[in-house]
């Protein structure tokens, strides 16, 4: 390729303008988009609840959307730079635990997600650039791959914490797992495919009030879907529609039938797994398959370690691959297992990049108590600003459903309990400080108003 320096002025111009007339031709398509999933879903079933409680909204409220005129610019600023790859360092950032999003633009964080679907250069890693080249190996074109992202973040909405950067971290601490567990020597690319498409969905056009907000006030998504998992099944919906607005920005066109059958079937699953409601059920699940994965590994291994399977062994891994292509309701057991762990990492990231994330979600929390309290709603106690702070919340929510989690991925794949165990471990002890912190705060004050009677009872008795 002839660098652009040696180019003449004449040619540069010509090039510029070619660039131009690109980008004006996938804004178009993009915008056309739009209004065909803007008129499929005229009449969705979302409720915004924040102009009146919970009556039956208009559901591309601008108060609810991103703007147009937003998307608009940041859709532009992704299409200027939709070749440029990320850094070395970016790419380093992007394949551990510990990325940072604040300190990018969304139309950054769009380019890093087209870029984990394309793969590094060879140059940049030569393992993955050759086993995670998702669009190489399901046959997408770039181009589709580009509309698709952008008309996906237009259908994330304005919300604290369910919004399209949290999609974002959720499909980057998937691409992190994915490099940490190398689950490329286990999973075909189909599968890889489907879990990185499932992370960036599966919170597609969320409103910002959870499920038992949803049923408590009898919503028009929880009477369609029957009060079971309206939230999921709302992003599921979403998901599909987007690929069906156009074939510009169907990345799904190039998939057979069967093929397409399946990425449905395993779409759908690992989507509503997501529902913490089933969090024990699946994790339980998971528990009584586990001797499975053992058994597949023993089969085909030479040696084993006494605690765990070291499934990262030729052998094991010959064993295992036989076992997920022999049964596919262990593969989306797995994948079920995955994308919840993703779906609730910020704990798992650095002190600095989680608390900012803790904080965008107690404030859409609050945000939910408000309306229930206006509503006359019941307020659930995680969620009331008066009973809920910051540390205690987390170490509950950690002990009870991350950790458990952690403890029994890590039995397959230990190398991902050593990626995140210093980042917990280390939120673990600030929000211990932080409660300590709260109970001397609270020791002092009690302290001040002790004193303050006994100065009052004093000075009455003079």
């Amino acid at each position: 390729m002839i660098p652009r320096s040696a180019l003449s002025e004449s040619q540069k111009e010509s090039m510029t303008a070619e660039a131009s007339s690109s980008e004006q031709k996938l804004l178009q398509e993009i915008e056309q988009a739009v209004l065909v999933v803007e008129q499929s879903t005229s009449n969705s079933p979302i409720d915004t609840t924040r102009s009146s409680l919970g009556q039956p909204g208009n559901p591309h409220d601008p108060s609810h959307r991103i703007s147009i005129e937003n998307c608009r610019s940041v859709w532009r600023e992704f299409l200027a730079h939709k070749n440029l790859p990320p850094t070395f360092e970016q790419w380093a950032a992007l394949r551990s635990v510990n990325f940072n999003n604040w300190q990018y633009s969304d139309a950054d964080l769009i380019r890093f997600a087209k870029f984990m679907f394309v793969g590094p250069s060879a140059k940049v890693d030569p393992e993955l650039s050759e086993k995670m080249a998702i669009t190489k190996a399901c046959r997408i074109f770039h181009d589709k791959l580009d509309t698709w992202l952008c008309l996906l973040y237009r259908f994330y909405n304005r919300v604290p914490f369910h919004n399209f950067k949290h999609a974002f971290m959720v499909l980057q601490m998937m691409y992190a797992t994915i490099s940490i567990t190398k689950l490329y020597d286990y999973l075909p690319s189909q599968d890889l495919f489907i879990l990185m498409f499932s992370a960036l969905c599966h919170d597609l056009d969320h409103p910002g009030f959870n499920n038992t907000f949803q049923v408590n006030s009898r919503s028009r998504l929880a009477t369609v879907y029957n009060d079971h998992s309206p939230l999921e099944n709302h992003h599921c919906f979403m998901a599909f529609v987007l690929c069906r607005a156009s074939n510009a920005v169907n990345i799904l066109s190039s998939f057979s039938n069967d093929e397409s059958i399946w990425i449905r079937r395993a779409v759908i699953s690992c989507i509503l797994s997501t529902d913490m409601s089933k969090h024990a059920a699946i994790l339980k699940d998971f528990r009584q398959k586990l001797p499975e994965f053992y058994q597949a590994a023993r089969a085909t291994a030479a040696e084993l370690e006494e605690a765990t399977i070291p499934i990262d062994t030729p052998e094991s891994i010959v064993g295992i691959q036989r076992l997920l292509g022999r049964h596919q309701e262990l593969r989306l057991i797995l994948m079920s297992v995955l994308i919840k762990i993703c779906d609730i990492s910020n704990e798992l990231r650095e002190v600095h990049v989680s608390e900012r994330w803790l904080d965008c979600l107690l404030e859409e929390f609050f945000q939910q108590a408000e309306t229930e309290h206006q509503m006359n709603l019941p307020v659930a106690p995680f969620m009331d600003p008066k009973l809920v702070t910051k540390s205690t919340s987390q170490i509950g929510f950690i002990r009870s459903s991350l950790m458990p989690l952690i403890e029994d991925l890590g039995k397959l794949f230990p190398a991902l309990s050593v990626s995140i165990s210093n980042n917990l471990t280390q939120f673990i002890k600030v929000m211990r400080k932080i409660i300590q912190t709260d109970k001397l705060l609270k020791i002092r004050i009690s302290s001040l108003k002790v004193k303050s009677k006994i100065h009052s009872i004093l000075s009455y008795s003079r």
